[in-house]
């Protein structure tokens, strides 16, 4: 064992004075959390002390302004400071049990002075700290990502000694979740009612009448309404697997707050789209909250169901979440294939769009067996996709069914609007690469169901982790 003038003398000449405060105090401390007796040989000094100078270069490149509030954290910000934990960590495990934890301890009384003087949480709590009135209006993602970063900053508080500790924020609540989902269920209920002036167009007066013909119409027919109103037909979205990280925290965003997308990025072009879908000012939809507006989703049969997707939305992302439809189904509207390719770029006039038929207008998901037909001949060969040209099978008691575009795609689109939160979804498929790590632990947290896609000649299986 190393005597304790030796070894003061070693660690000042290996360690920097910051080091030295960092080893005694951070993990000899009978205070602390974890608090452990010291056993610093010459042989662990080289890791400890890499171990600490990773630790305070971090602690010491924290922006402030992440710190007291004024900034929302990036990817990037969170890493960082994740960072700071696992080096913590790190260190800890360098060092192991003494009998000669009175001796280092002795070593504090003389370097107390400079913690307190030289500390990073004193620099902090000397700057402005962000005041917040209680009626503050967060941006979308905002108050997640600060109340999380808040919260790594108490799980790094409890690893370093007090006088290092960061000052924690706390925030008014965001309000804005309840009144969003409100707001779409207006939106949706208007939709409504724009649809039912315009019902007759499509051939048949009323919800009743179109469903009466579907069933008389074939075997296949009924099947297919059946499937429209039964678990069996789930309603996904689907991420490519860097959302991965975003999703548990954030929710679903859609390209107005992420700044990008997998299908066409043009926030201007989709602004006039949804606001003249939905019978909206695109100068108010323009301003209305982004966390409001559409994510984009498609139906898909459940791999138990027997029928063959045969969409095409691979382009999406490699990942498949499906929604609890209690959650969403009073906040979802439908369009008949891929909502920019269907609308007629002559529309765009000043003002608010004017729909002539019922095709023309975003259509509720109540009021969703308007697009059975147009699904019923690849059904009848045993798939699901969007038959755009919706005429090869609607002979009979559908022959009436009317189309005012006949543009489209093979896969169906639905919005939702309002917040989306992982808590929305209930199940996960991934198509590449199983879930590990946090996420995988996000998930079995909140009991998802994890299925394995990515043999695409068979229905997706049920997924166990390995070792469970």
């Amino acid at each position: 064992m190393i005597e304790s003038k030796t070894l003061k003398s070693k660690m000042l000449r290996r360690l920097s004075a910051i080091s030295v405060i960092a080893t005694v105090f951070f993990w000899c401390s009978p205070t602390l959390t974890f608090a452990i007796p010291c056993d610093v040989t010459v042989a662990s000094l080289e890791k400890i002390q890499a171990g600490i100078n990773s630790v305070v270069d971090r602690l010491r490149s924290l922006n402030p302004d992440l710190v007291s509030g004024k900034k929302t954290p990036t990817r990037e910000d969170f890493e960082h400071l994740e960072g700071v934990a696992k080096d913590l960590m790190a260190v800890k495990a360098g060092l192991q049990s003494s009998n000669r934890l009175a001796e280092v301890l002795g070593m504090i009384d003389e370097l107390a002075p400079t913690i307190k003087s030289g500390s990073v949480a004193e620099a902090l709590k000397a700057s402005d700290r962000t005041q917040y009135p209680r009626d503050y209006r967060y941006q979308p993602e905002e108050y997640d990502l600060k109340t999380l970063y808040q919260r790594l900053l108490r799980e790094v508080n409890r690893e370093i000694p007090p006088s290092l500790q960061f000052p924690i924020v706390r925030f008014p609540k965001d309000t804005r979740s309840p009144e969003l989902i409100r707001l779409a269920e207006i939106i949706v209920k208007q939709q409504a009612e724009r649809l039912a002036a315009l019902y007759s167009t499509s051939g048949f007066k009323n919800r009743e009448e179109l469903e009466t013909a579907i069933r008389n119409h074939s075997p296949q027919a009924r099947a297919l309404l059946q499937f429209f109103h039964s678990d069996k037909m789930e309603i996904t979205i689907r991420r490519p697997e860097g959302g991965r990280w975003w999703i548990p925290k954030v929710g679903f965003q859609n390209q107005y707050v992420t700044g990008s997308s997998r299908g066409a990025f043009n926030t201007k072009w989709r602004t006039r789209v949804e606001a003249d879908y939905l019978g909206i000012l695109p100068a108010e939809y323009e301003r209305l909250d982004h966390e409001l507006k559409l994510k984009y989703g498609a139906f898909r049969p459940s791999p138990d169901s027997g029928i063959v997707d045969d969409q095409e939305d691979d382009q999406y992302g490699d990942d498949i979440w499906v929604l609890k439809p209690d959650r969403v189904k009073n906040r979802i509207v439908i369009s008949l294939g891929d909502s920019l390719d269907r609308f007629d770029p002559r529309t765009n006039k000043p003002g608010i769009y004017q729909p002539t038929a019922w095709d023309q207008v975003f259509i509720p998901y109540e009021d969703r067996a308007l697009v059975i037909p147009t699904f019923l001949y690849p059904f009848q060969t045993g798939k699901f996709a969007h038959d755009y040209n919706a005429r090869r099978a609607l002979e009979g008691s559908l022959a009436p069914y009317n189309r005012s575009w006949k543009i489209g795609s093979k896969s169906s689109e639905l919005g939702i609007l309002g917040p989306l939160l992982i808590d929305d979804a209930y199940i996960f498929e991934f198509r590449r690469h199983p879930p590990v790590g946090k996420f995988l632990h996000d998930l079995q947290e909140r009991n998802f169901i994890i299925r394995d896609g990515r043999d695409r000649s068979r229905p997706a299986r049920v997924w166990t982790p390995p070792g469970n």
